[in-house]
Formats: structure tokens, sequence, C-alpha cells
């Protein structure tokens, strides 16, 4: 199949008038500059400008129905009216908030998500787009309960064409030494992408050092504070390294970016939520310095106002105006793709990777207007997975 593109942009850098994407397999293997007359089965994509779709690097599409509904402007606060939503909501619930969110991914540009998955409705609902499902665990810091949280992820999950396996420990305040052990040796056996939530907020260094703080509000004290940082327990039970994706980042510590950047972890930044809780700056500066790899993601609607990836490019400019676009827009592709462990298969247009790709209806000029257009409220004239064209409710 060759799919003639009036406007493509490959990648942040590359943009090209009148050239041709040929697609065997649901793999582009050729790229065409000017092809001319071309002979056989061709689909025109004459309107607006084709690009890598959105890597999506975090988000928790089963809480889609409580967005809107939990108001606190803190974290604890927030997280105590979530448990106490979540009571009201079943299984049905979170999969219609879960196929409610990737018609929305879809709808916005994004064709791969990782998505973290508590209820257990990613991993057996199939998806049109692609997705990385995290499933998660966590034991509240009680090592009694780890043997039921470890049951539920010793079994793998079947492998299909768009779907893929990973694990996420919740937090590190959340999980036990003897859970985040548990989970490293499944790893030994089953190589997987690894999410956890580290560093979030400023609250978990005192708890997972003295037992203090308003975390215990939300979790039981320990019986002997494990007097150890977040990083330092993820690197002790042999989670610290490039399958790692650490969620939000906001409050590391100064030796903490020489620790993750040897260890080729990639960190995940949520302006979406960031904004929501109106927390201090994202210490971007210092990770690029260090040279960890970012990317973005929206996180849920419990938190964010939308599942919009071009929104988050936006707010993330916003942030930081000093930071090139395209940099934003590596971030929201090549970089998303990279913490999945999909580097060398997504994020960019060219022979031997997926094709995954949107049509958006903005006419650009060039590499720069075509991403600058990218940056705001989205709308996907078309996306197409794997080579195959992905319908959504938006287009019945």
């Amino acid at each position: 199949m060759l799919f003639r593109v009036r406007r493509l942009l490959l990648r942040s850098d590359r943009f090209l008038t009148d050239a041709a994407l040929r697609v065997e397999c649901g793999r582009v293997v050729e790229v065409l500059e000017k092809p001319g007359r071309i002979q056989g089965k061709t689909v025109d994509l004459d309107q607006g400008f084709v690009c890598p779709g959105f890597v999506n690097a975090h988000a928790h599409l089963e809480l889609g129905g409580l967005a809107g509904r939990l108001t606190a402007t803190g974290f604890v606060g927030w997280v105590r009216e979530l448990v106490e939503a979540r009571k009201s909501q079943g299984k049905a619930d979170f999969a219609r908030a879960f196929e409610g969110g990737v018609q929305r991914l879809l709808a916005t540009g994004t064709t791969c998500v990782g998505d973290i998955d508590s209820s257990g409705v990613c991993e057996e609902r199939a998806a049109p787009l692609r997705i990385v499902c995290f499933r998660e665990v966590l034991d509240a810091g009680d090592p009694v309960r780890v043997p039921s949280a470890l049951r539920r992820i010793q079994r793998a999950l079947p492998k299909k064409r768009l779907f893929q396996e990973g694990l996420s420990p919740h937090a590190p305040y959340t999980t036990s030494p003897e859970l985040l052990a548990g989970c490293a040796k499944i790893l030994r056996r089953r190589p997987l992408p690894v999410a956890v939530h580290w560093a979030e907020i400023a609250e978990e260094e005192p708890w997972l050092l003295r037992g203090e703080g308003p975390l215990g509000e939300l979790l039981r004290p320990p019986s002997t504070p494990l007097g150890q940082r977040g990083l330092e327990l993820l690197k002790r039970s042999g989670l610290l390294d490039g399958r790692l994706l650490l969620i939000h980042g906001n409050h590391p510590a100064r030796e903490d970016f020489e620790r993750i950047a040897r260890a080729g972890a990639s960190v995940v930044h949520c302006p979406g939520t960031h904004r929501f809780f109106d927390r201090s700056a994202f210490p971007l500066r210092d990770y690029q310095r260090a040279g960890i790899p970012i990317a973005l993601g929206t996180d849920s609607l419990a938190s964010n106002e939308d599942l919009d990836m071009g929104r988050e490019m936006e707010l993330a400019s916003q942030s930081f105006p000093e930071v090139e676009p395209r940099e934003i827009f590596r971030w929201a592709t090549e970089g998303g793709a990279r913490a999945l462990g999909l580097g060398d298969r997504l994020g960019r247009l060219e022979a031997g990777f997926e094709a995954d790709f949107v049509q958006h209806p903005h006419e650009p000029a060039d590499a720069r207007e075509a991403v600058l257009a990218l940056m705001g409220p989205a709308r996907a004239l078309k996306s197409w997975v794997a080579g195959s064209e992905v319908r959504t409710n938006a287009d019945a």
C-alpha cells in the first residue's frame, strides 16, 4: 500500500512536500520524495498534513468516569476522594471509561498509550490503538499483602499485535521493599517496561525516611521507618534500569540525576496534572543537564481536563518557553516511544518503523509550522495504526 502525502512531517526536524509512504505488513518500508507517477493501489492524503501519532507515556484510562468529581486541592485530600469515589464504581464503569478514553486519544492524534491498569479492564479489552498495559500492584507498605499482590502479575499476558504487557509497582511509599523485590524477581524472568510514580510530592521523603507527614492520613505508620528515599529503594530492589519510567519526578534530590542518567531510565512529565494541583516548577533543566530522557503523559481525567497530547505540549511550552517546540514534539513522540521500550519502532516515520500516523487539518509550510500547529487542542482527521485506518465514534 502506498500513501501519497501532500505534506509529511517524518520527525521533528524533517518535513517533506509531495512525498509518499510505502507500507507493508503494518510497517513503513520506504519513504519516497517526489514520487511522480505511481503504479498500484494508493491512498491520496491531499488535505492537511501527516505526522507520527502521539505517544502518551502515562495515563489511567479506567479513571475517566471520575472526571470533574474530585475537588480537593491538596494531593492527600484528592487521594482520599479518589479512593472513596472508586467504591461506587464497578468493572462496567471502568470499562466504559477505558473505551471512552481510547476514543478520545484517537480523536486527538494519539496512536500509542502507556496505560496503568488496576482493575483489569485494559488487559481484558481489545482496543484499536497501540497499548502498553502496566498492571498495577501495591500493598500500602504491608508485607502481609505481598503474596496476593504478586499473584495477579505472575501470569504473563498473551502477546497481541497492538498490545504489550508492562508492570507498575505504584510508588515507593505504597509498595513495601518485599513487593518491590517480588516485582524485580518476575522481571528477571519476563523483561518488561516498568512504570513507578516517583517523587510526585515532597511529602514522600519524610514518610519514607521517618514515617512522618501527611501521608500518615492515608497509610498505616510503618513499624520501622524505611530510612531510604524512593530512588534508593528502587535501586536496591533492582528496578532502576533502562526499562523504568519514573512518573512525575517533581521532587528529586540532587544526587538522583546522576543515578537516573546512569541507569538510562526516563522521566514522564504530565503538564495537565501539574497544573491541576498547582505544583511548583518541574525541574526540567536539571533533568536536561543530566541527559535524562523526557516523555509526556496526560495522567487521568481525575486530575486533568483532557487526554489531549496537543494540550500537554502547549502547557509544556507555556511553562518552558525557552524550549524549542520541536523538542517538545519529540517528548510527545520519540520520548514516549523510548520510555515505553518502543524507541526502535515508534515516534517517527521512516523505513522499519510502525506505520502509526495521523492526518491533521492544518497546512504548514515546514517542520516548525507543523509542530506549532499541533500545540493546543488537537483534532485528527484520520488515524492509522499498523497501516490500518482506525475509525472513532466521531466518524460515525
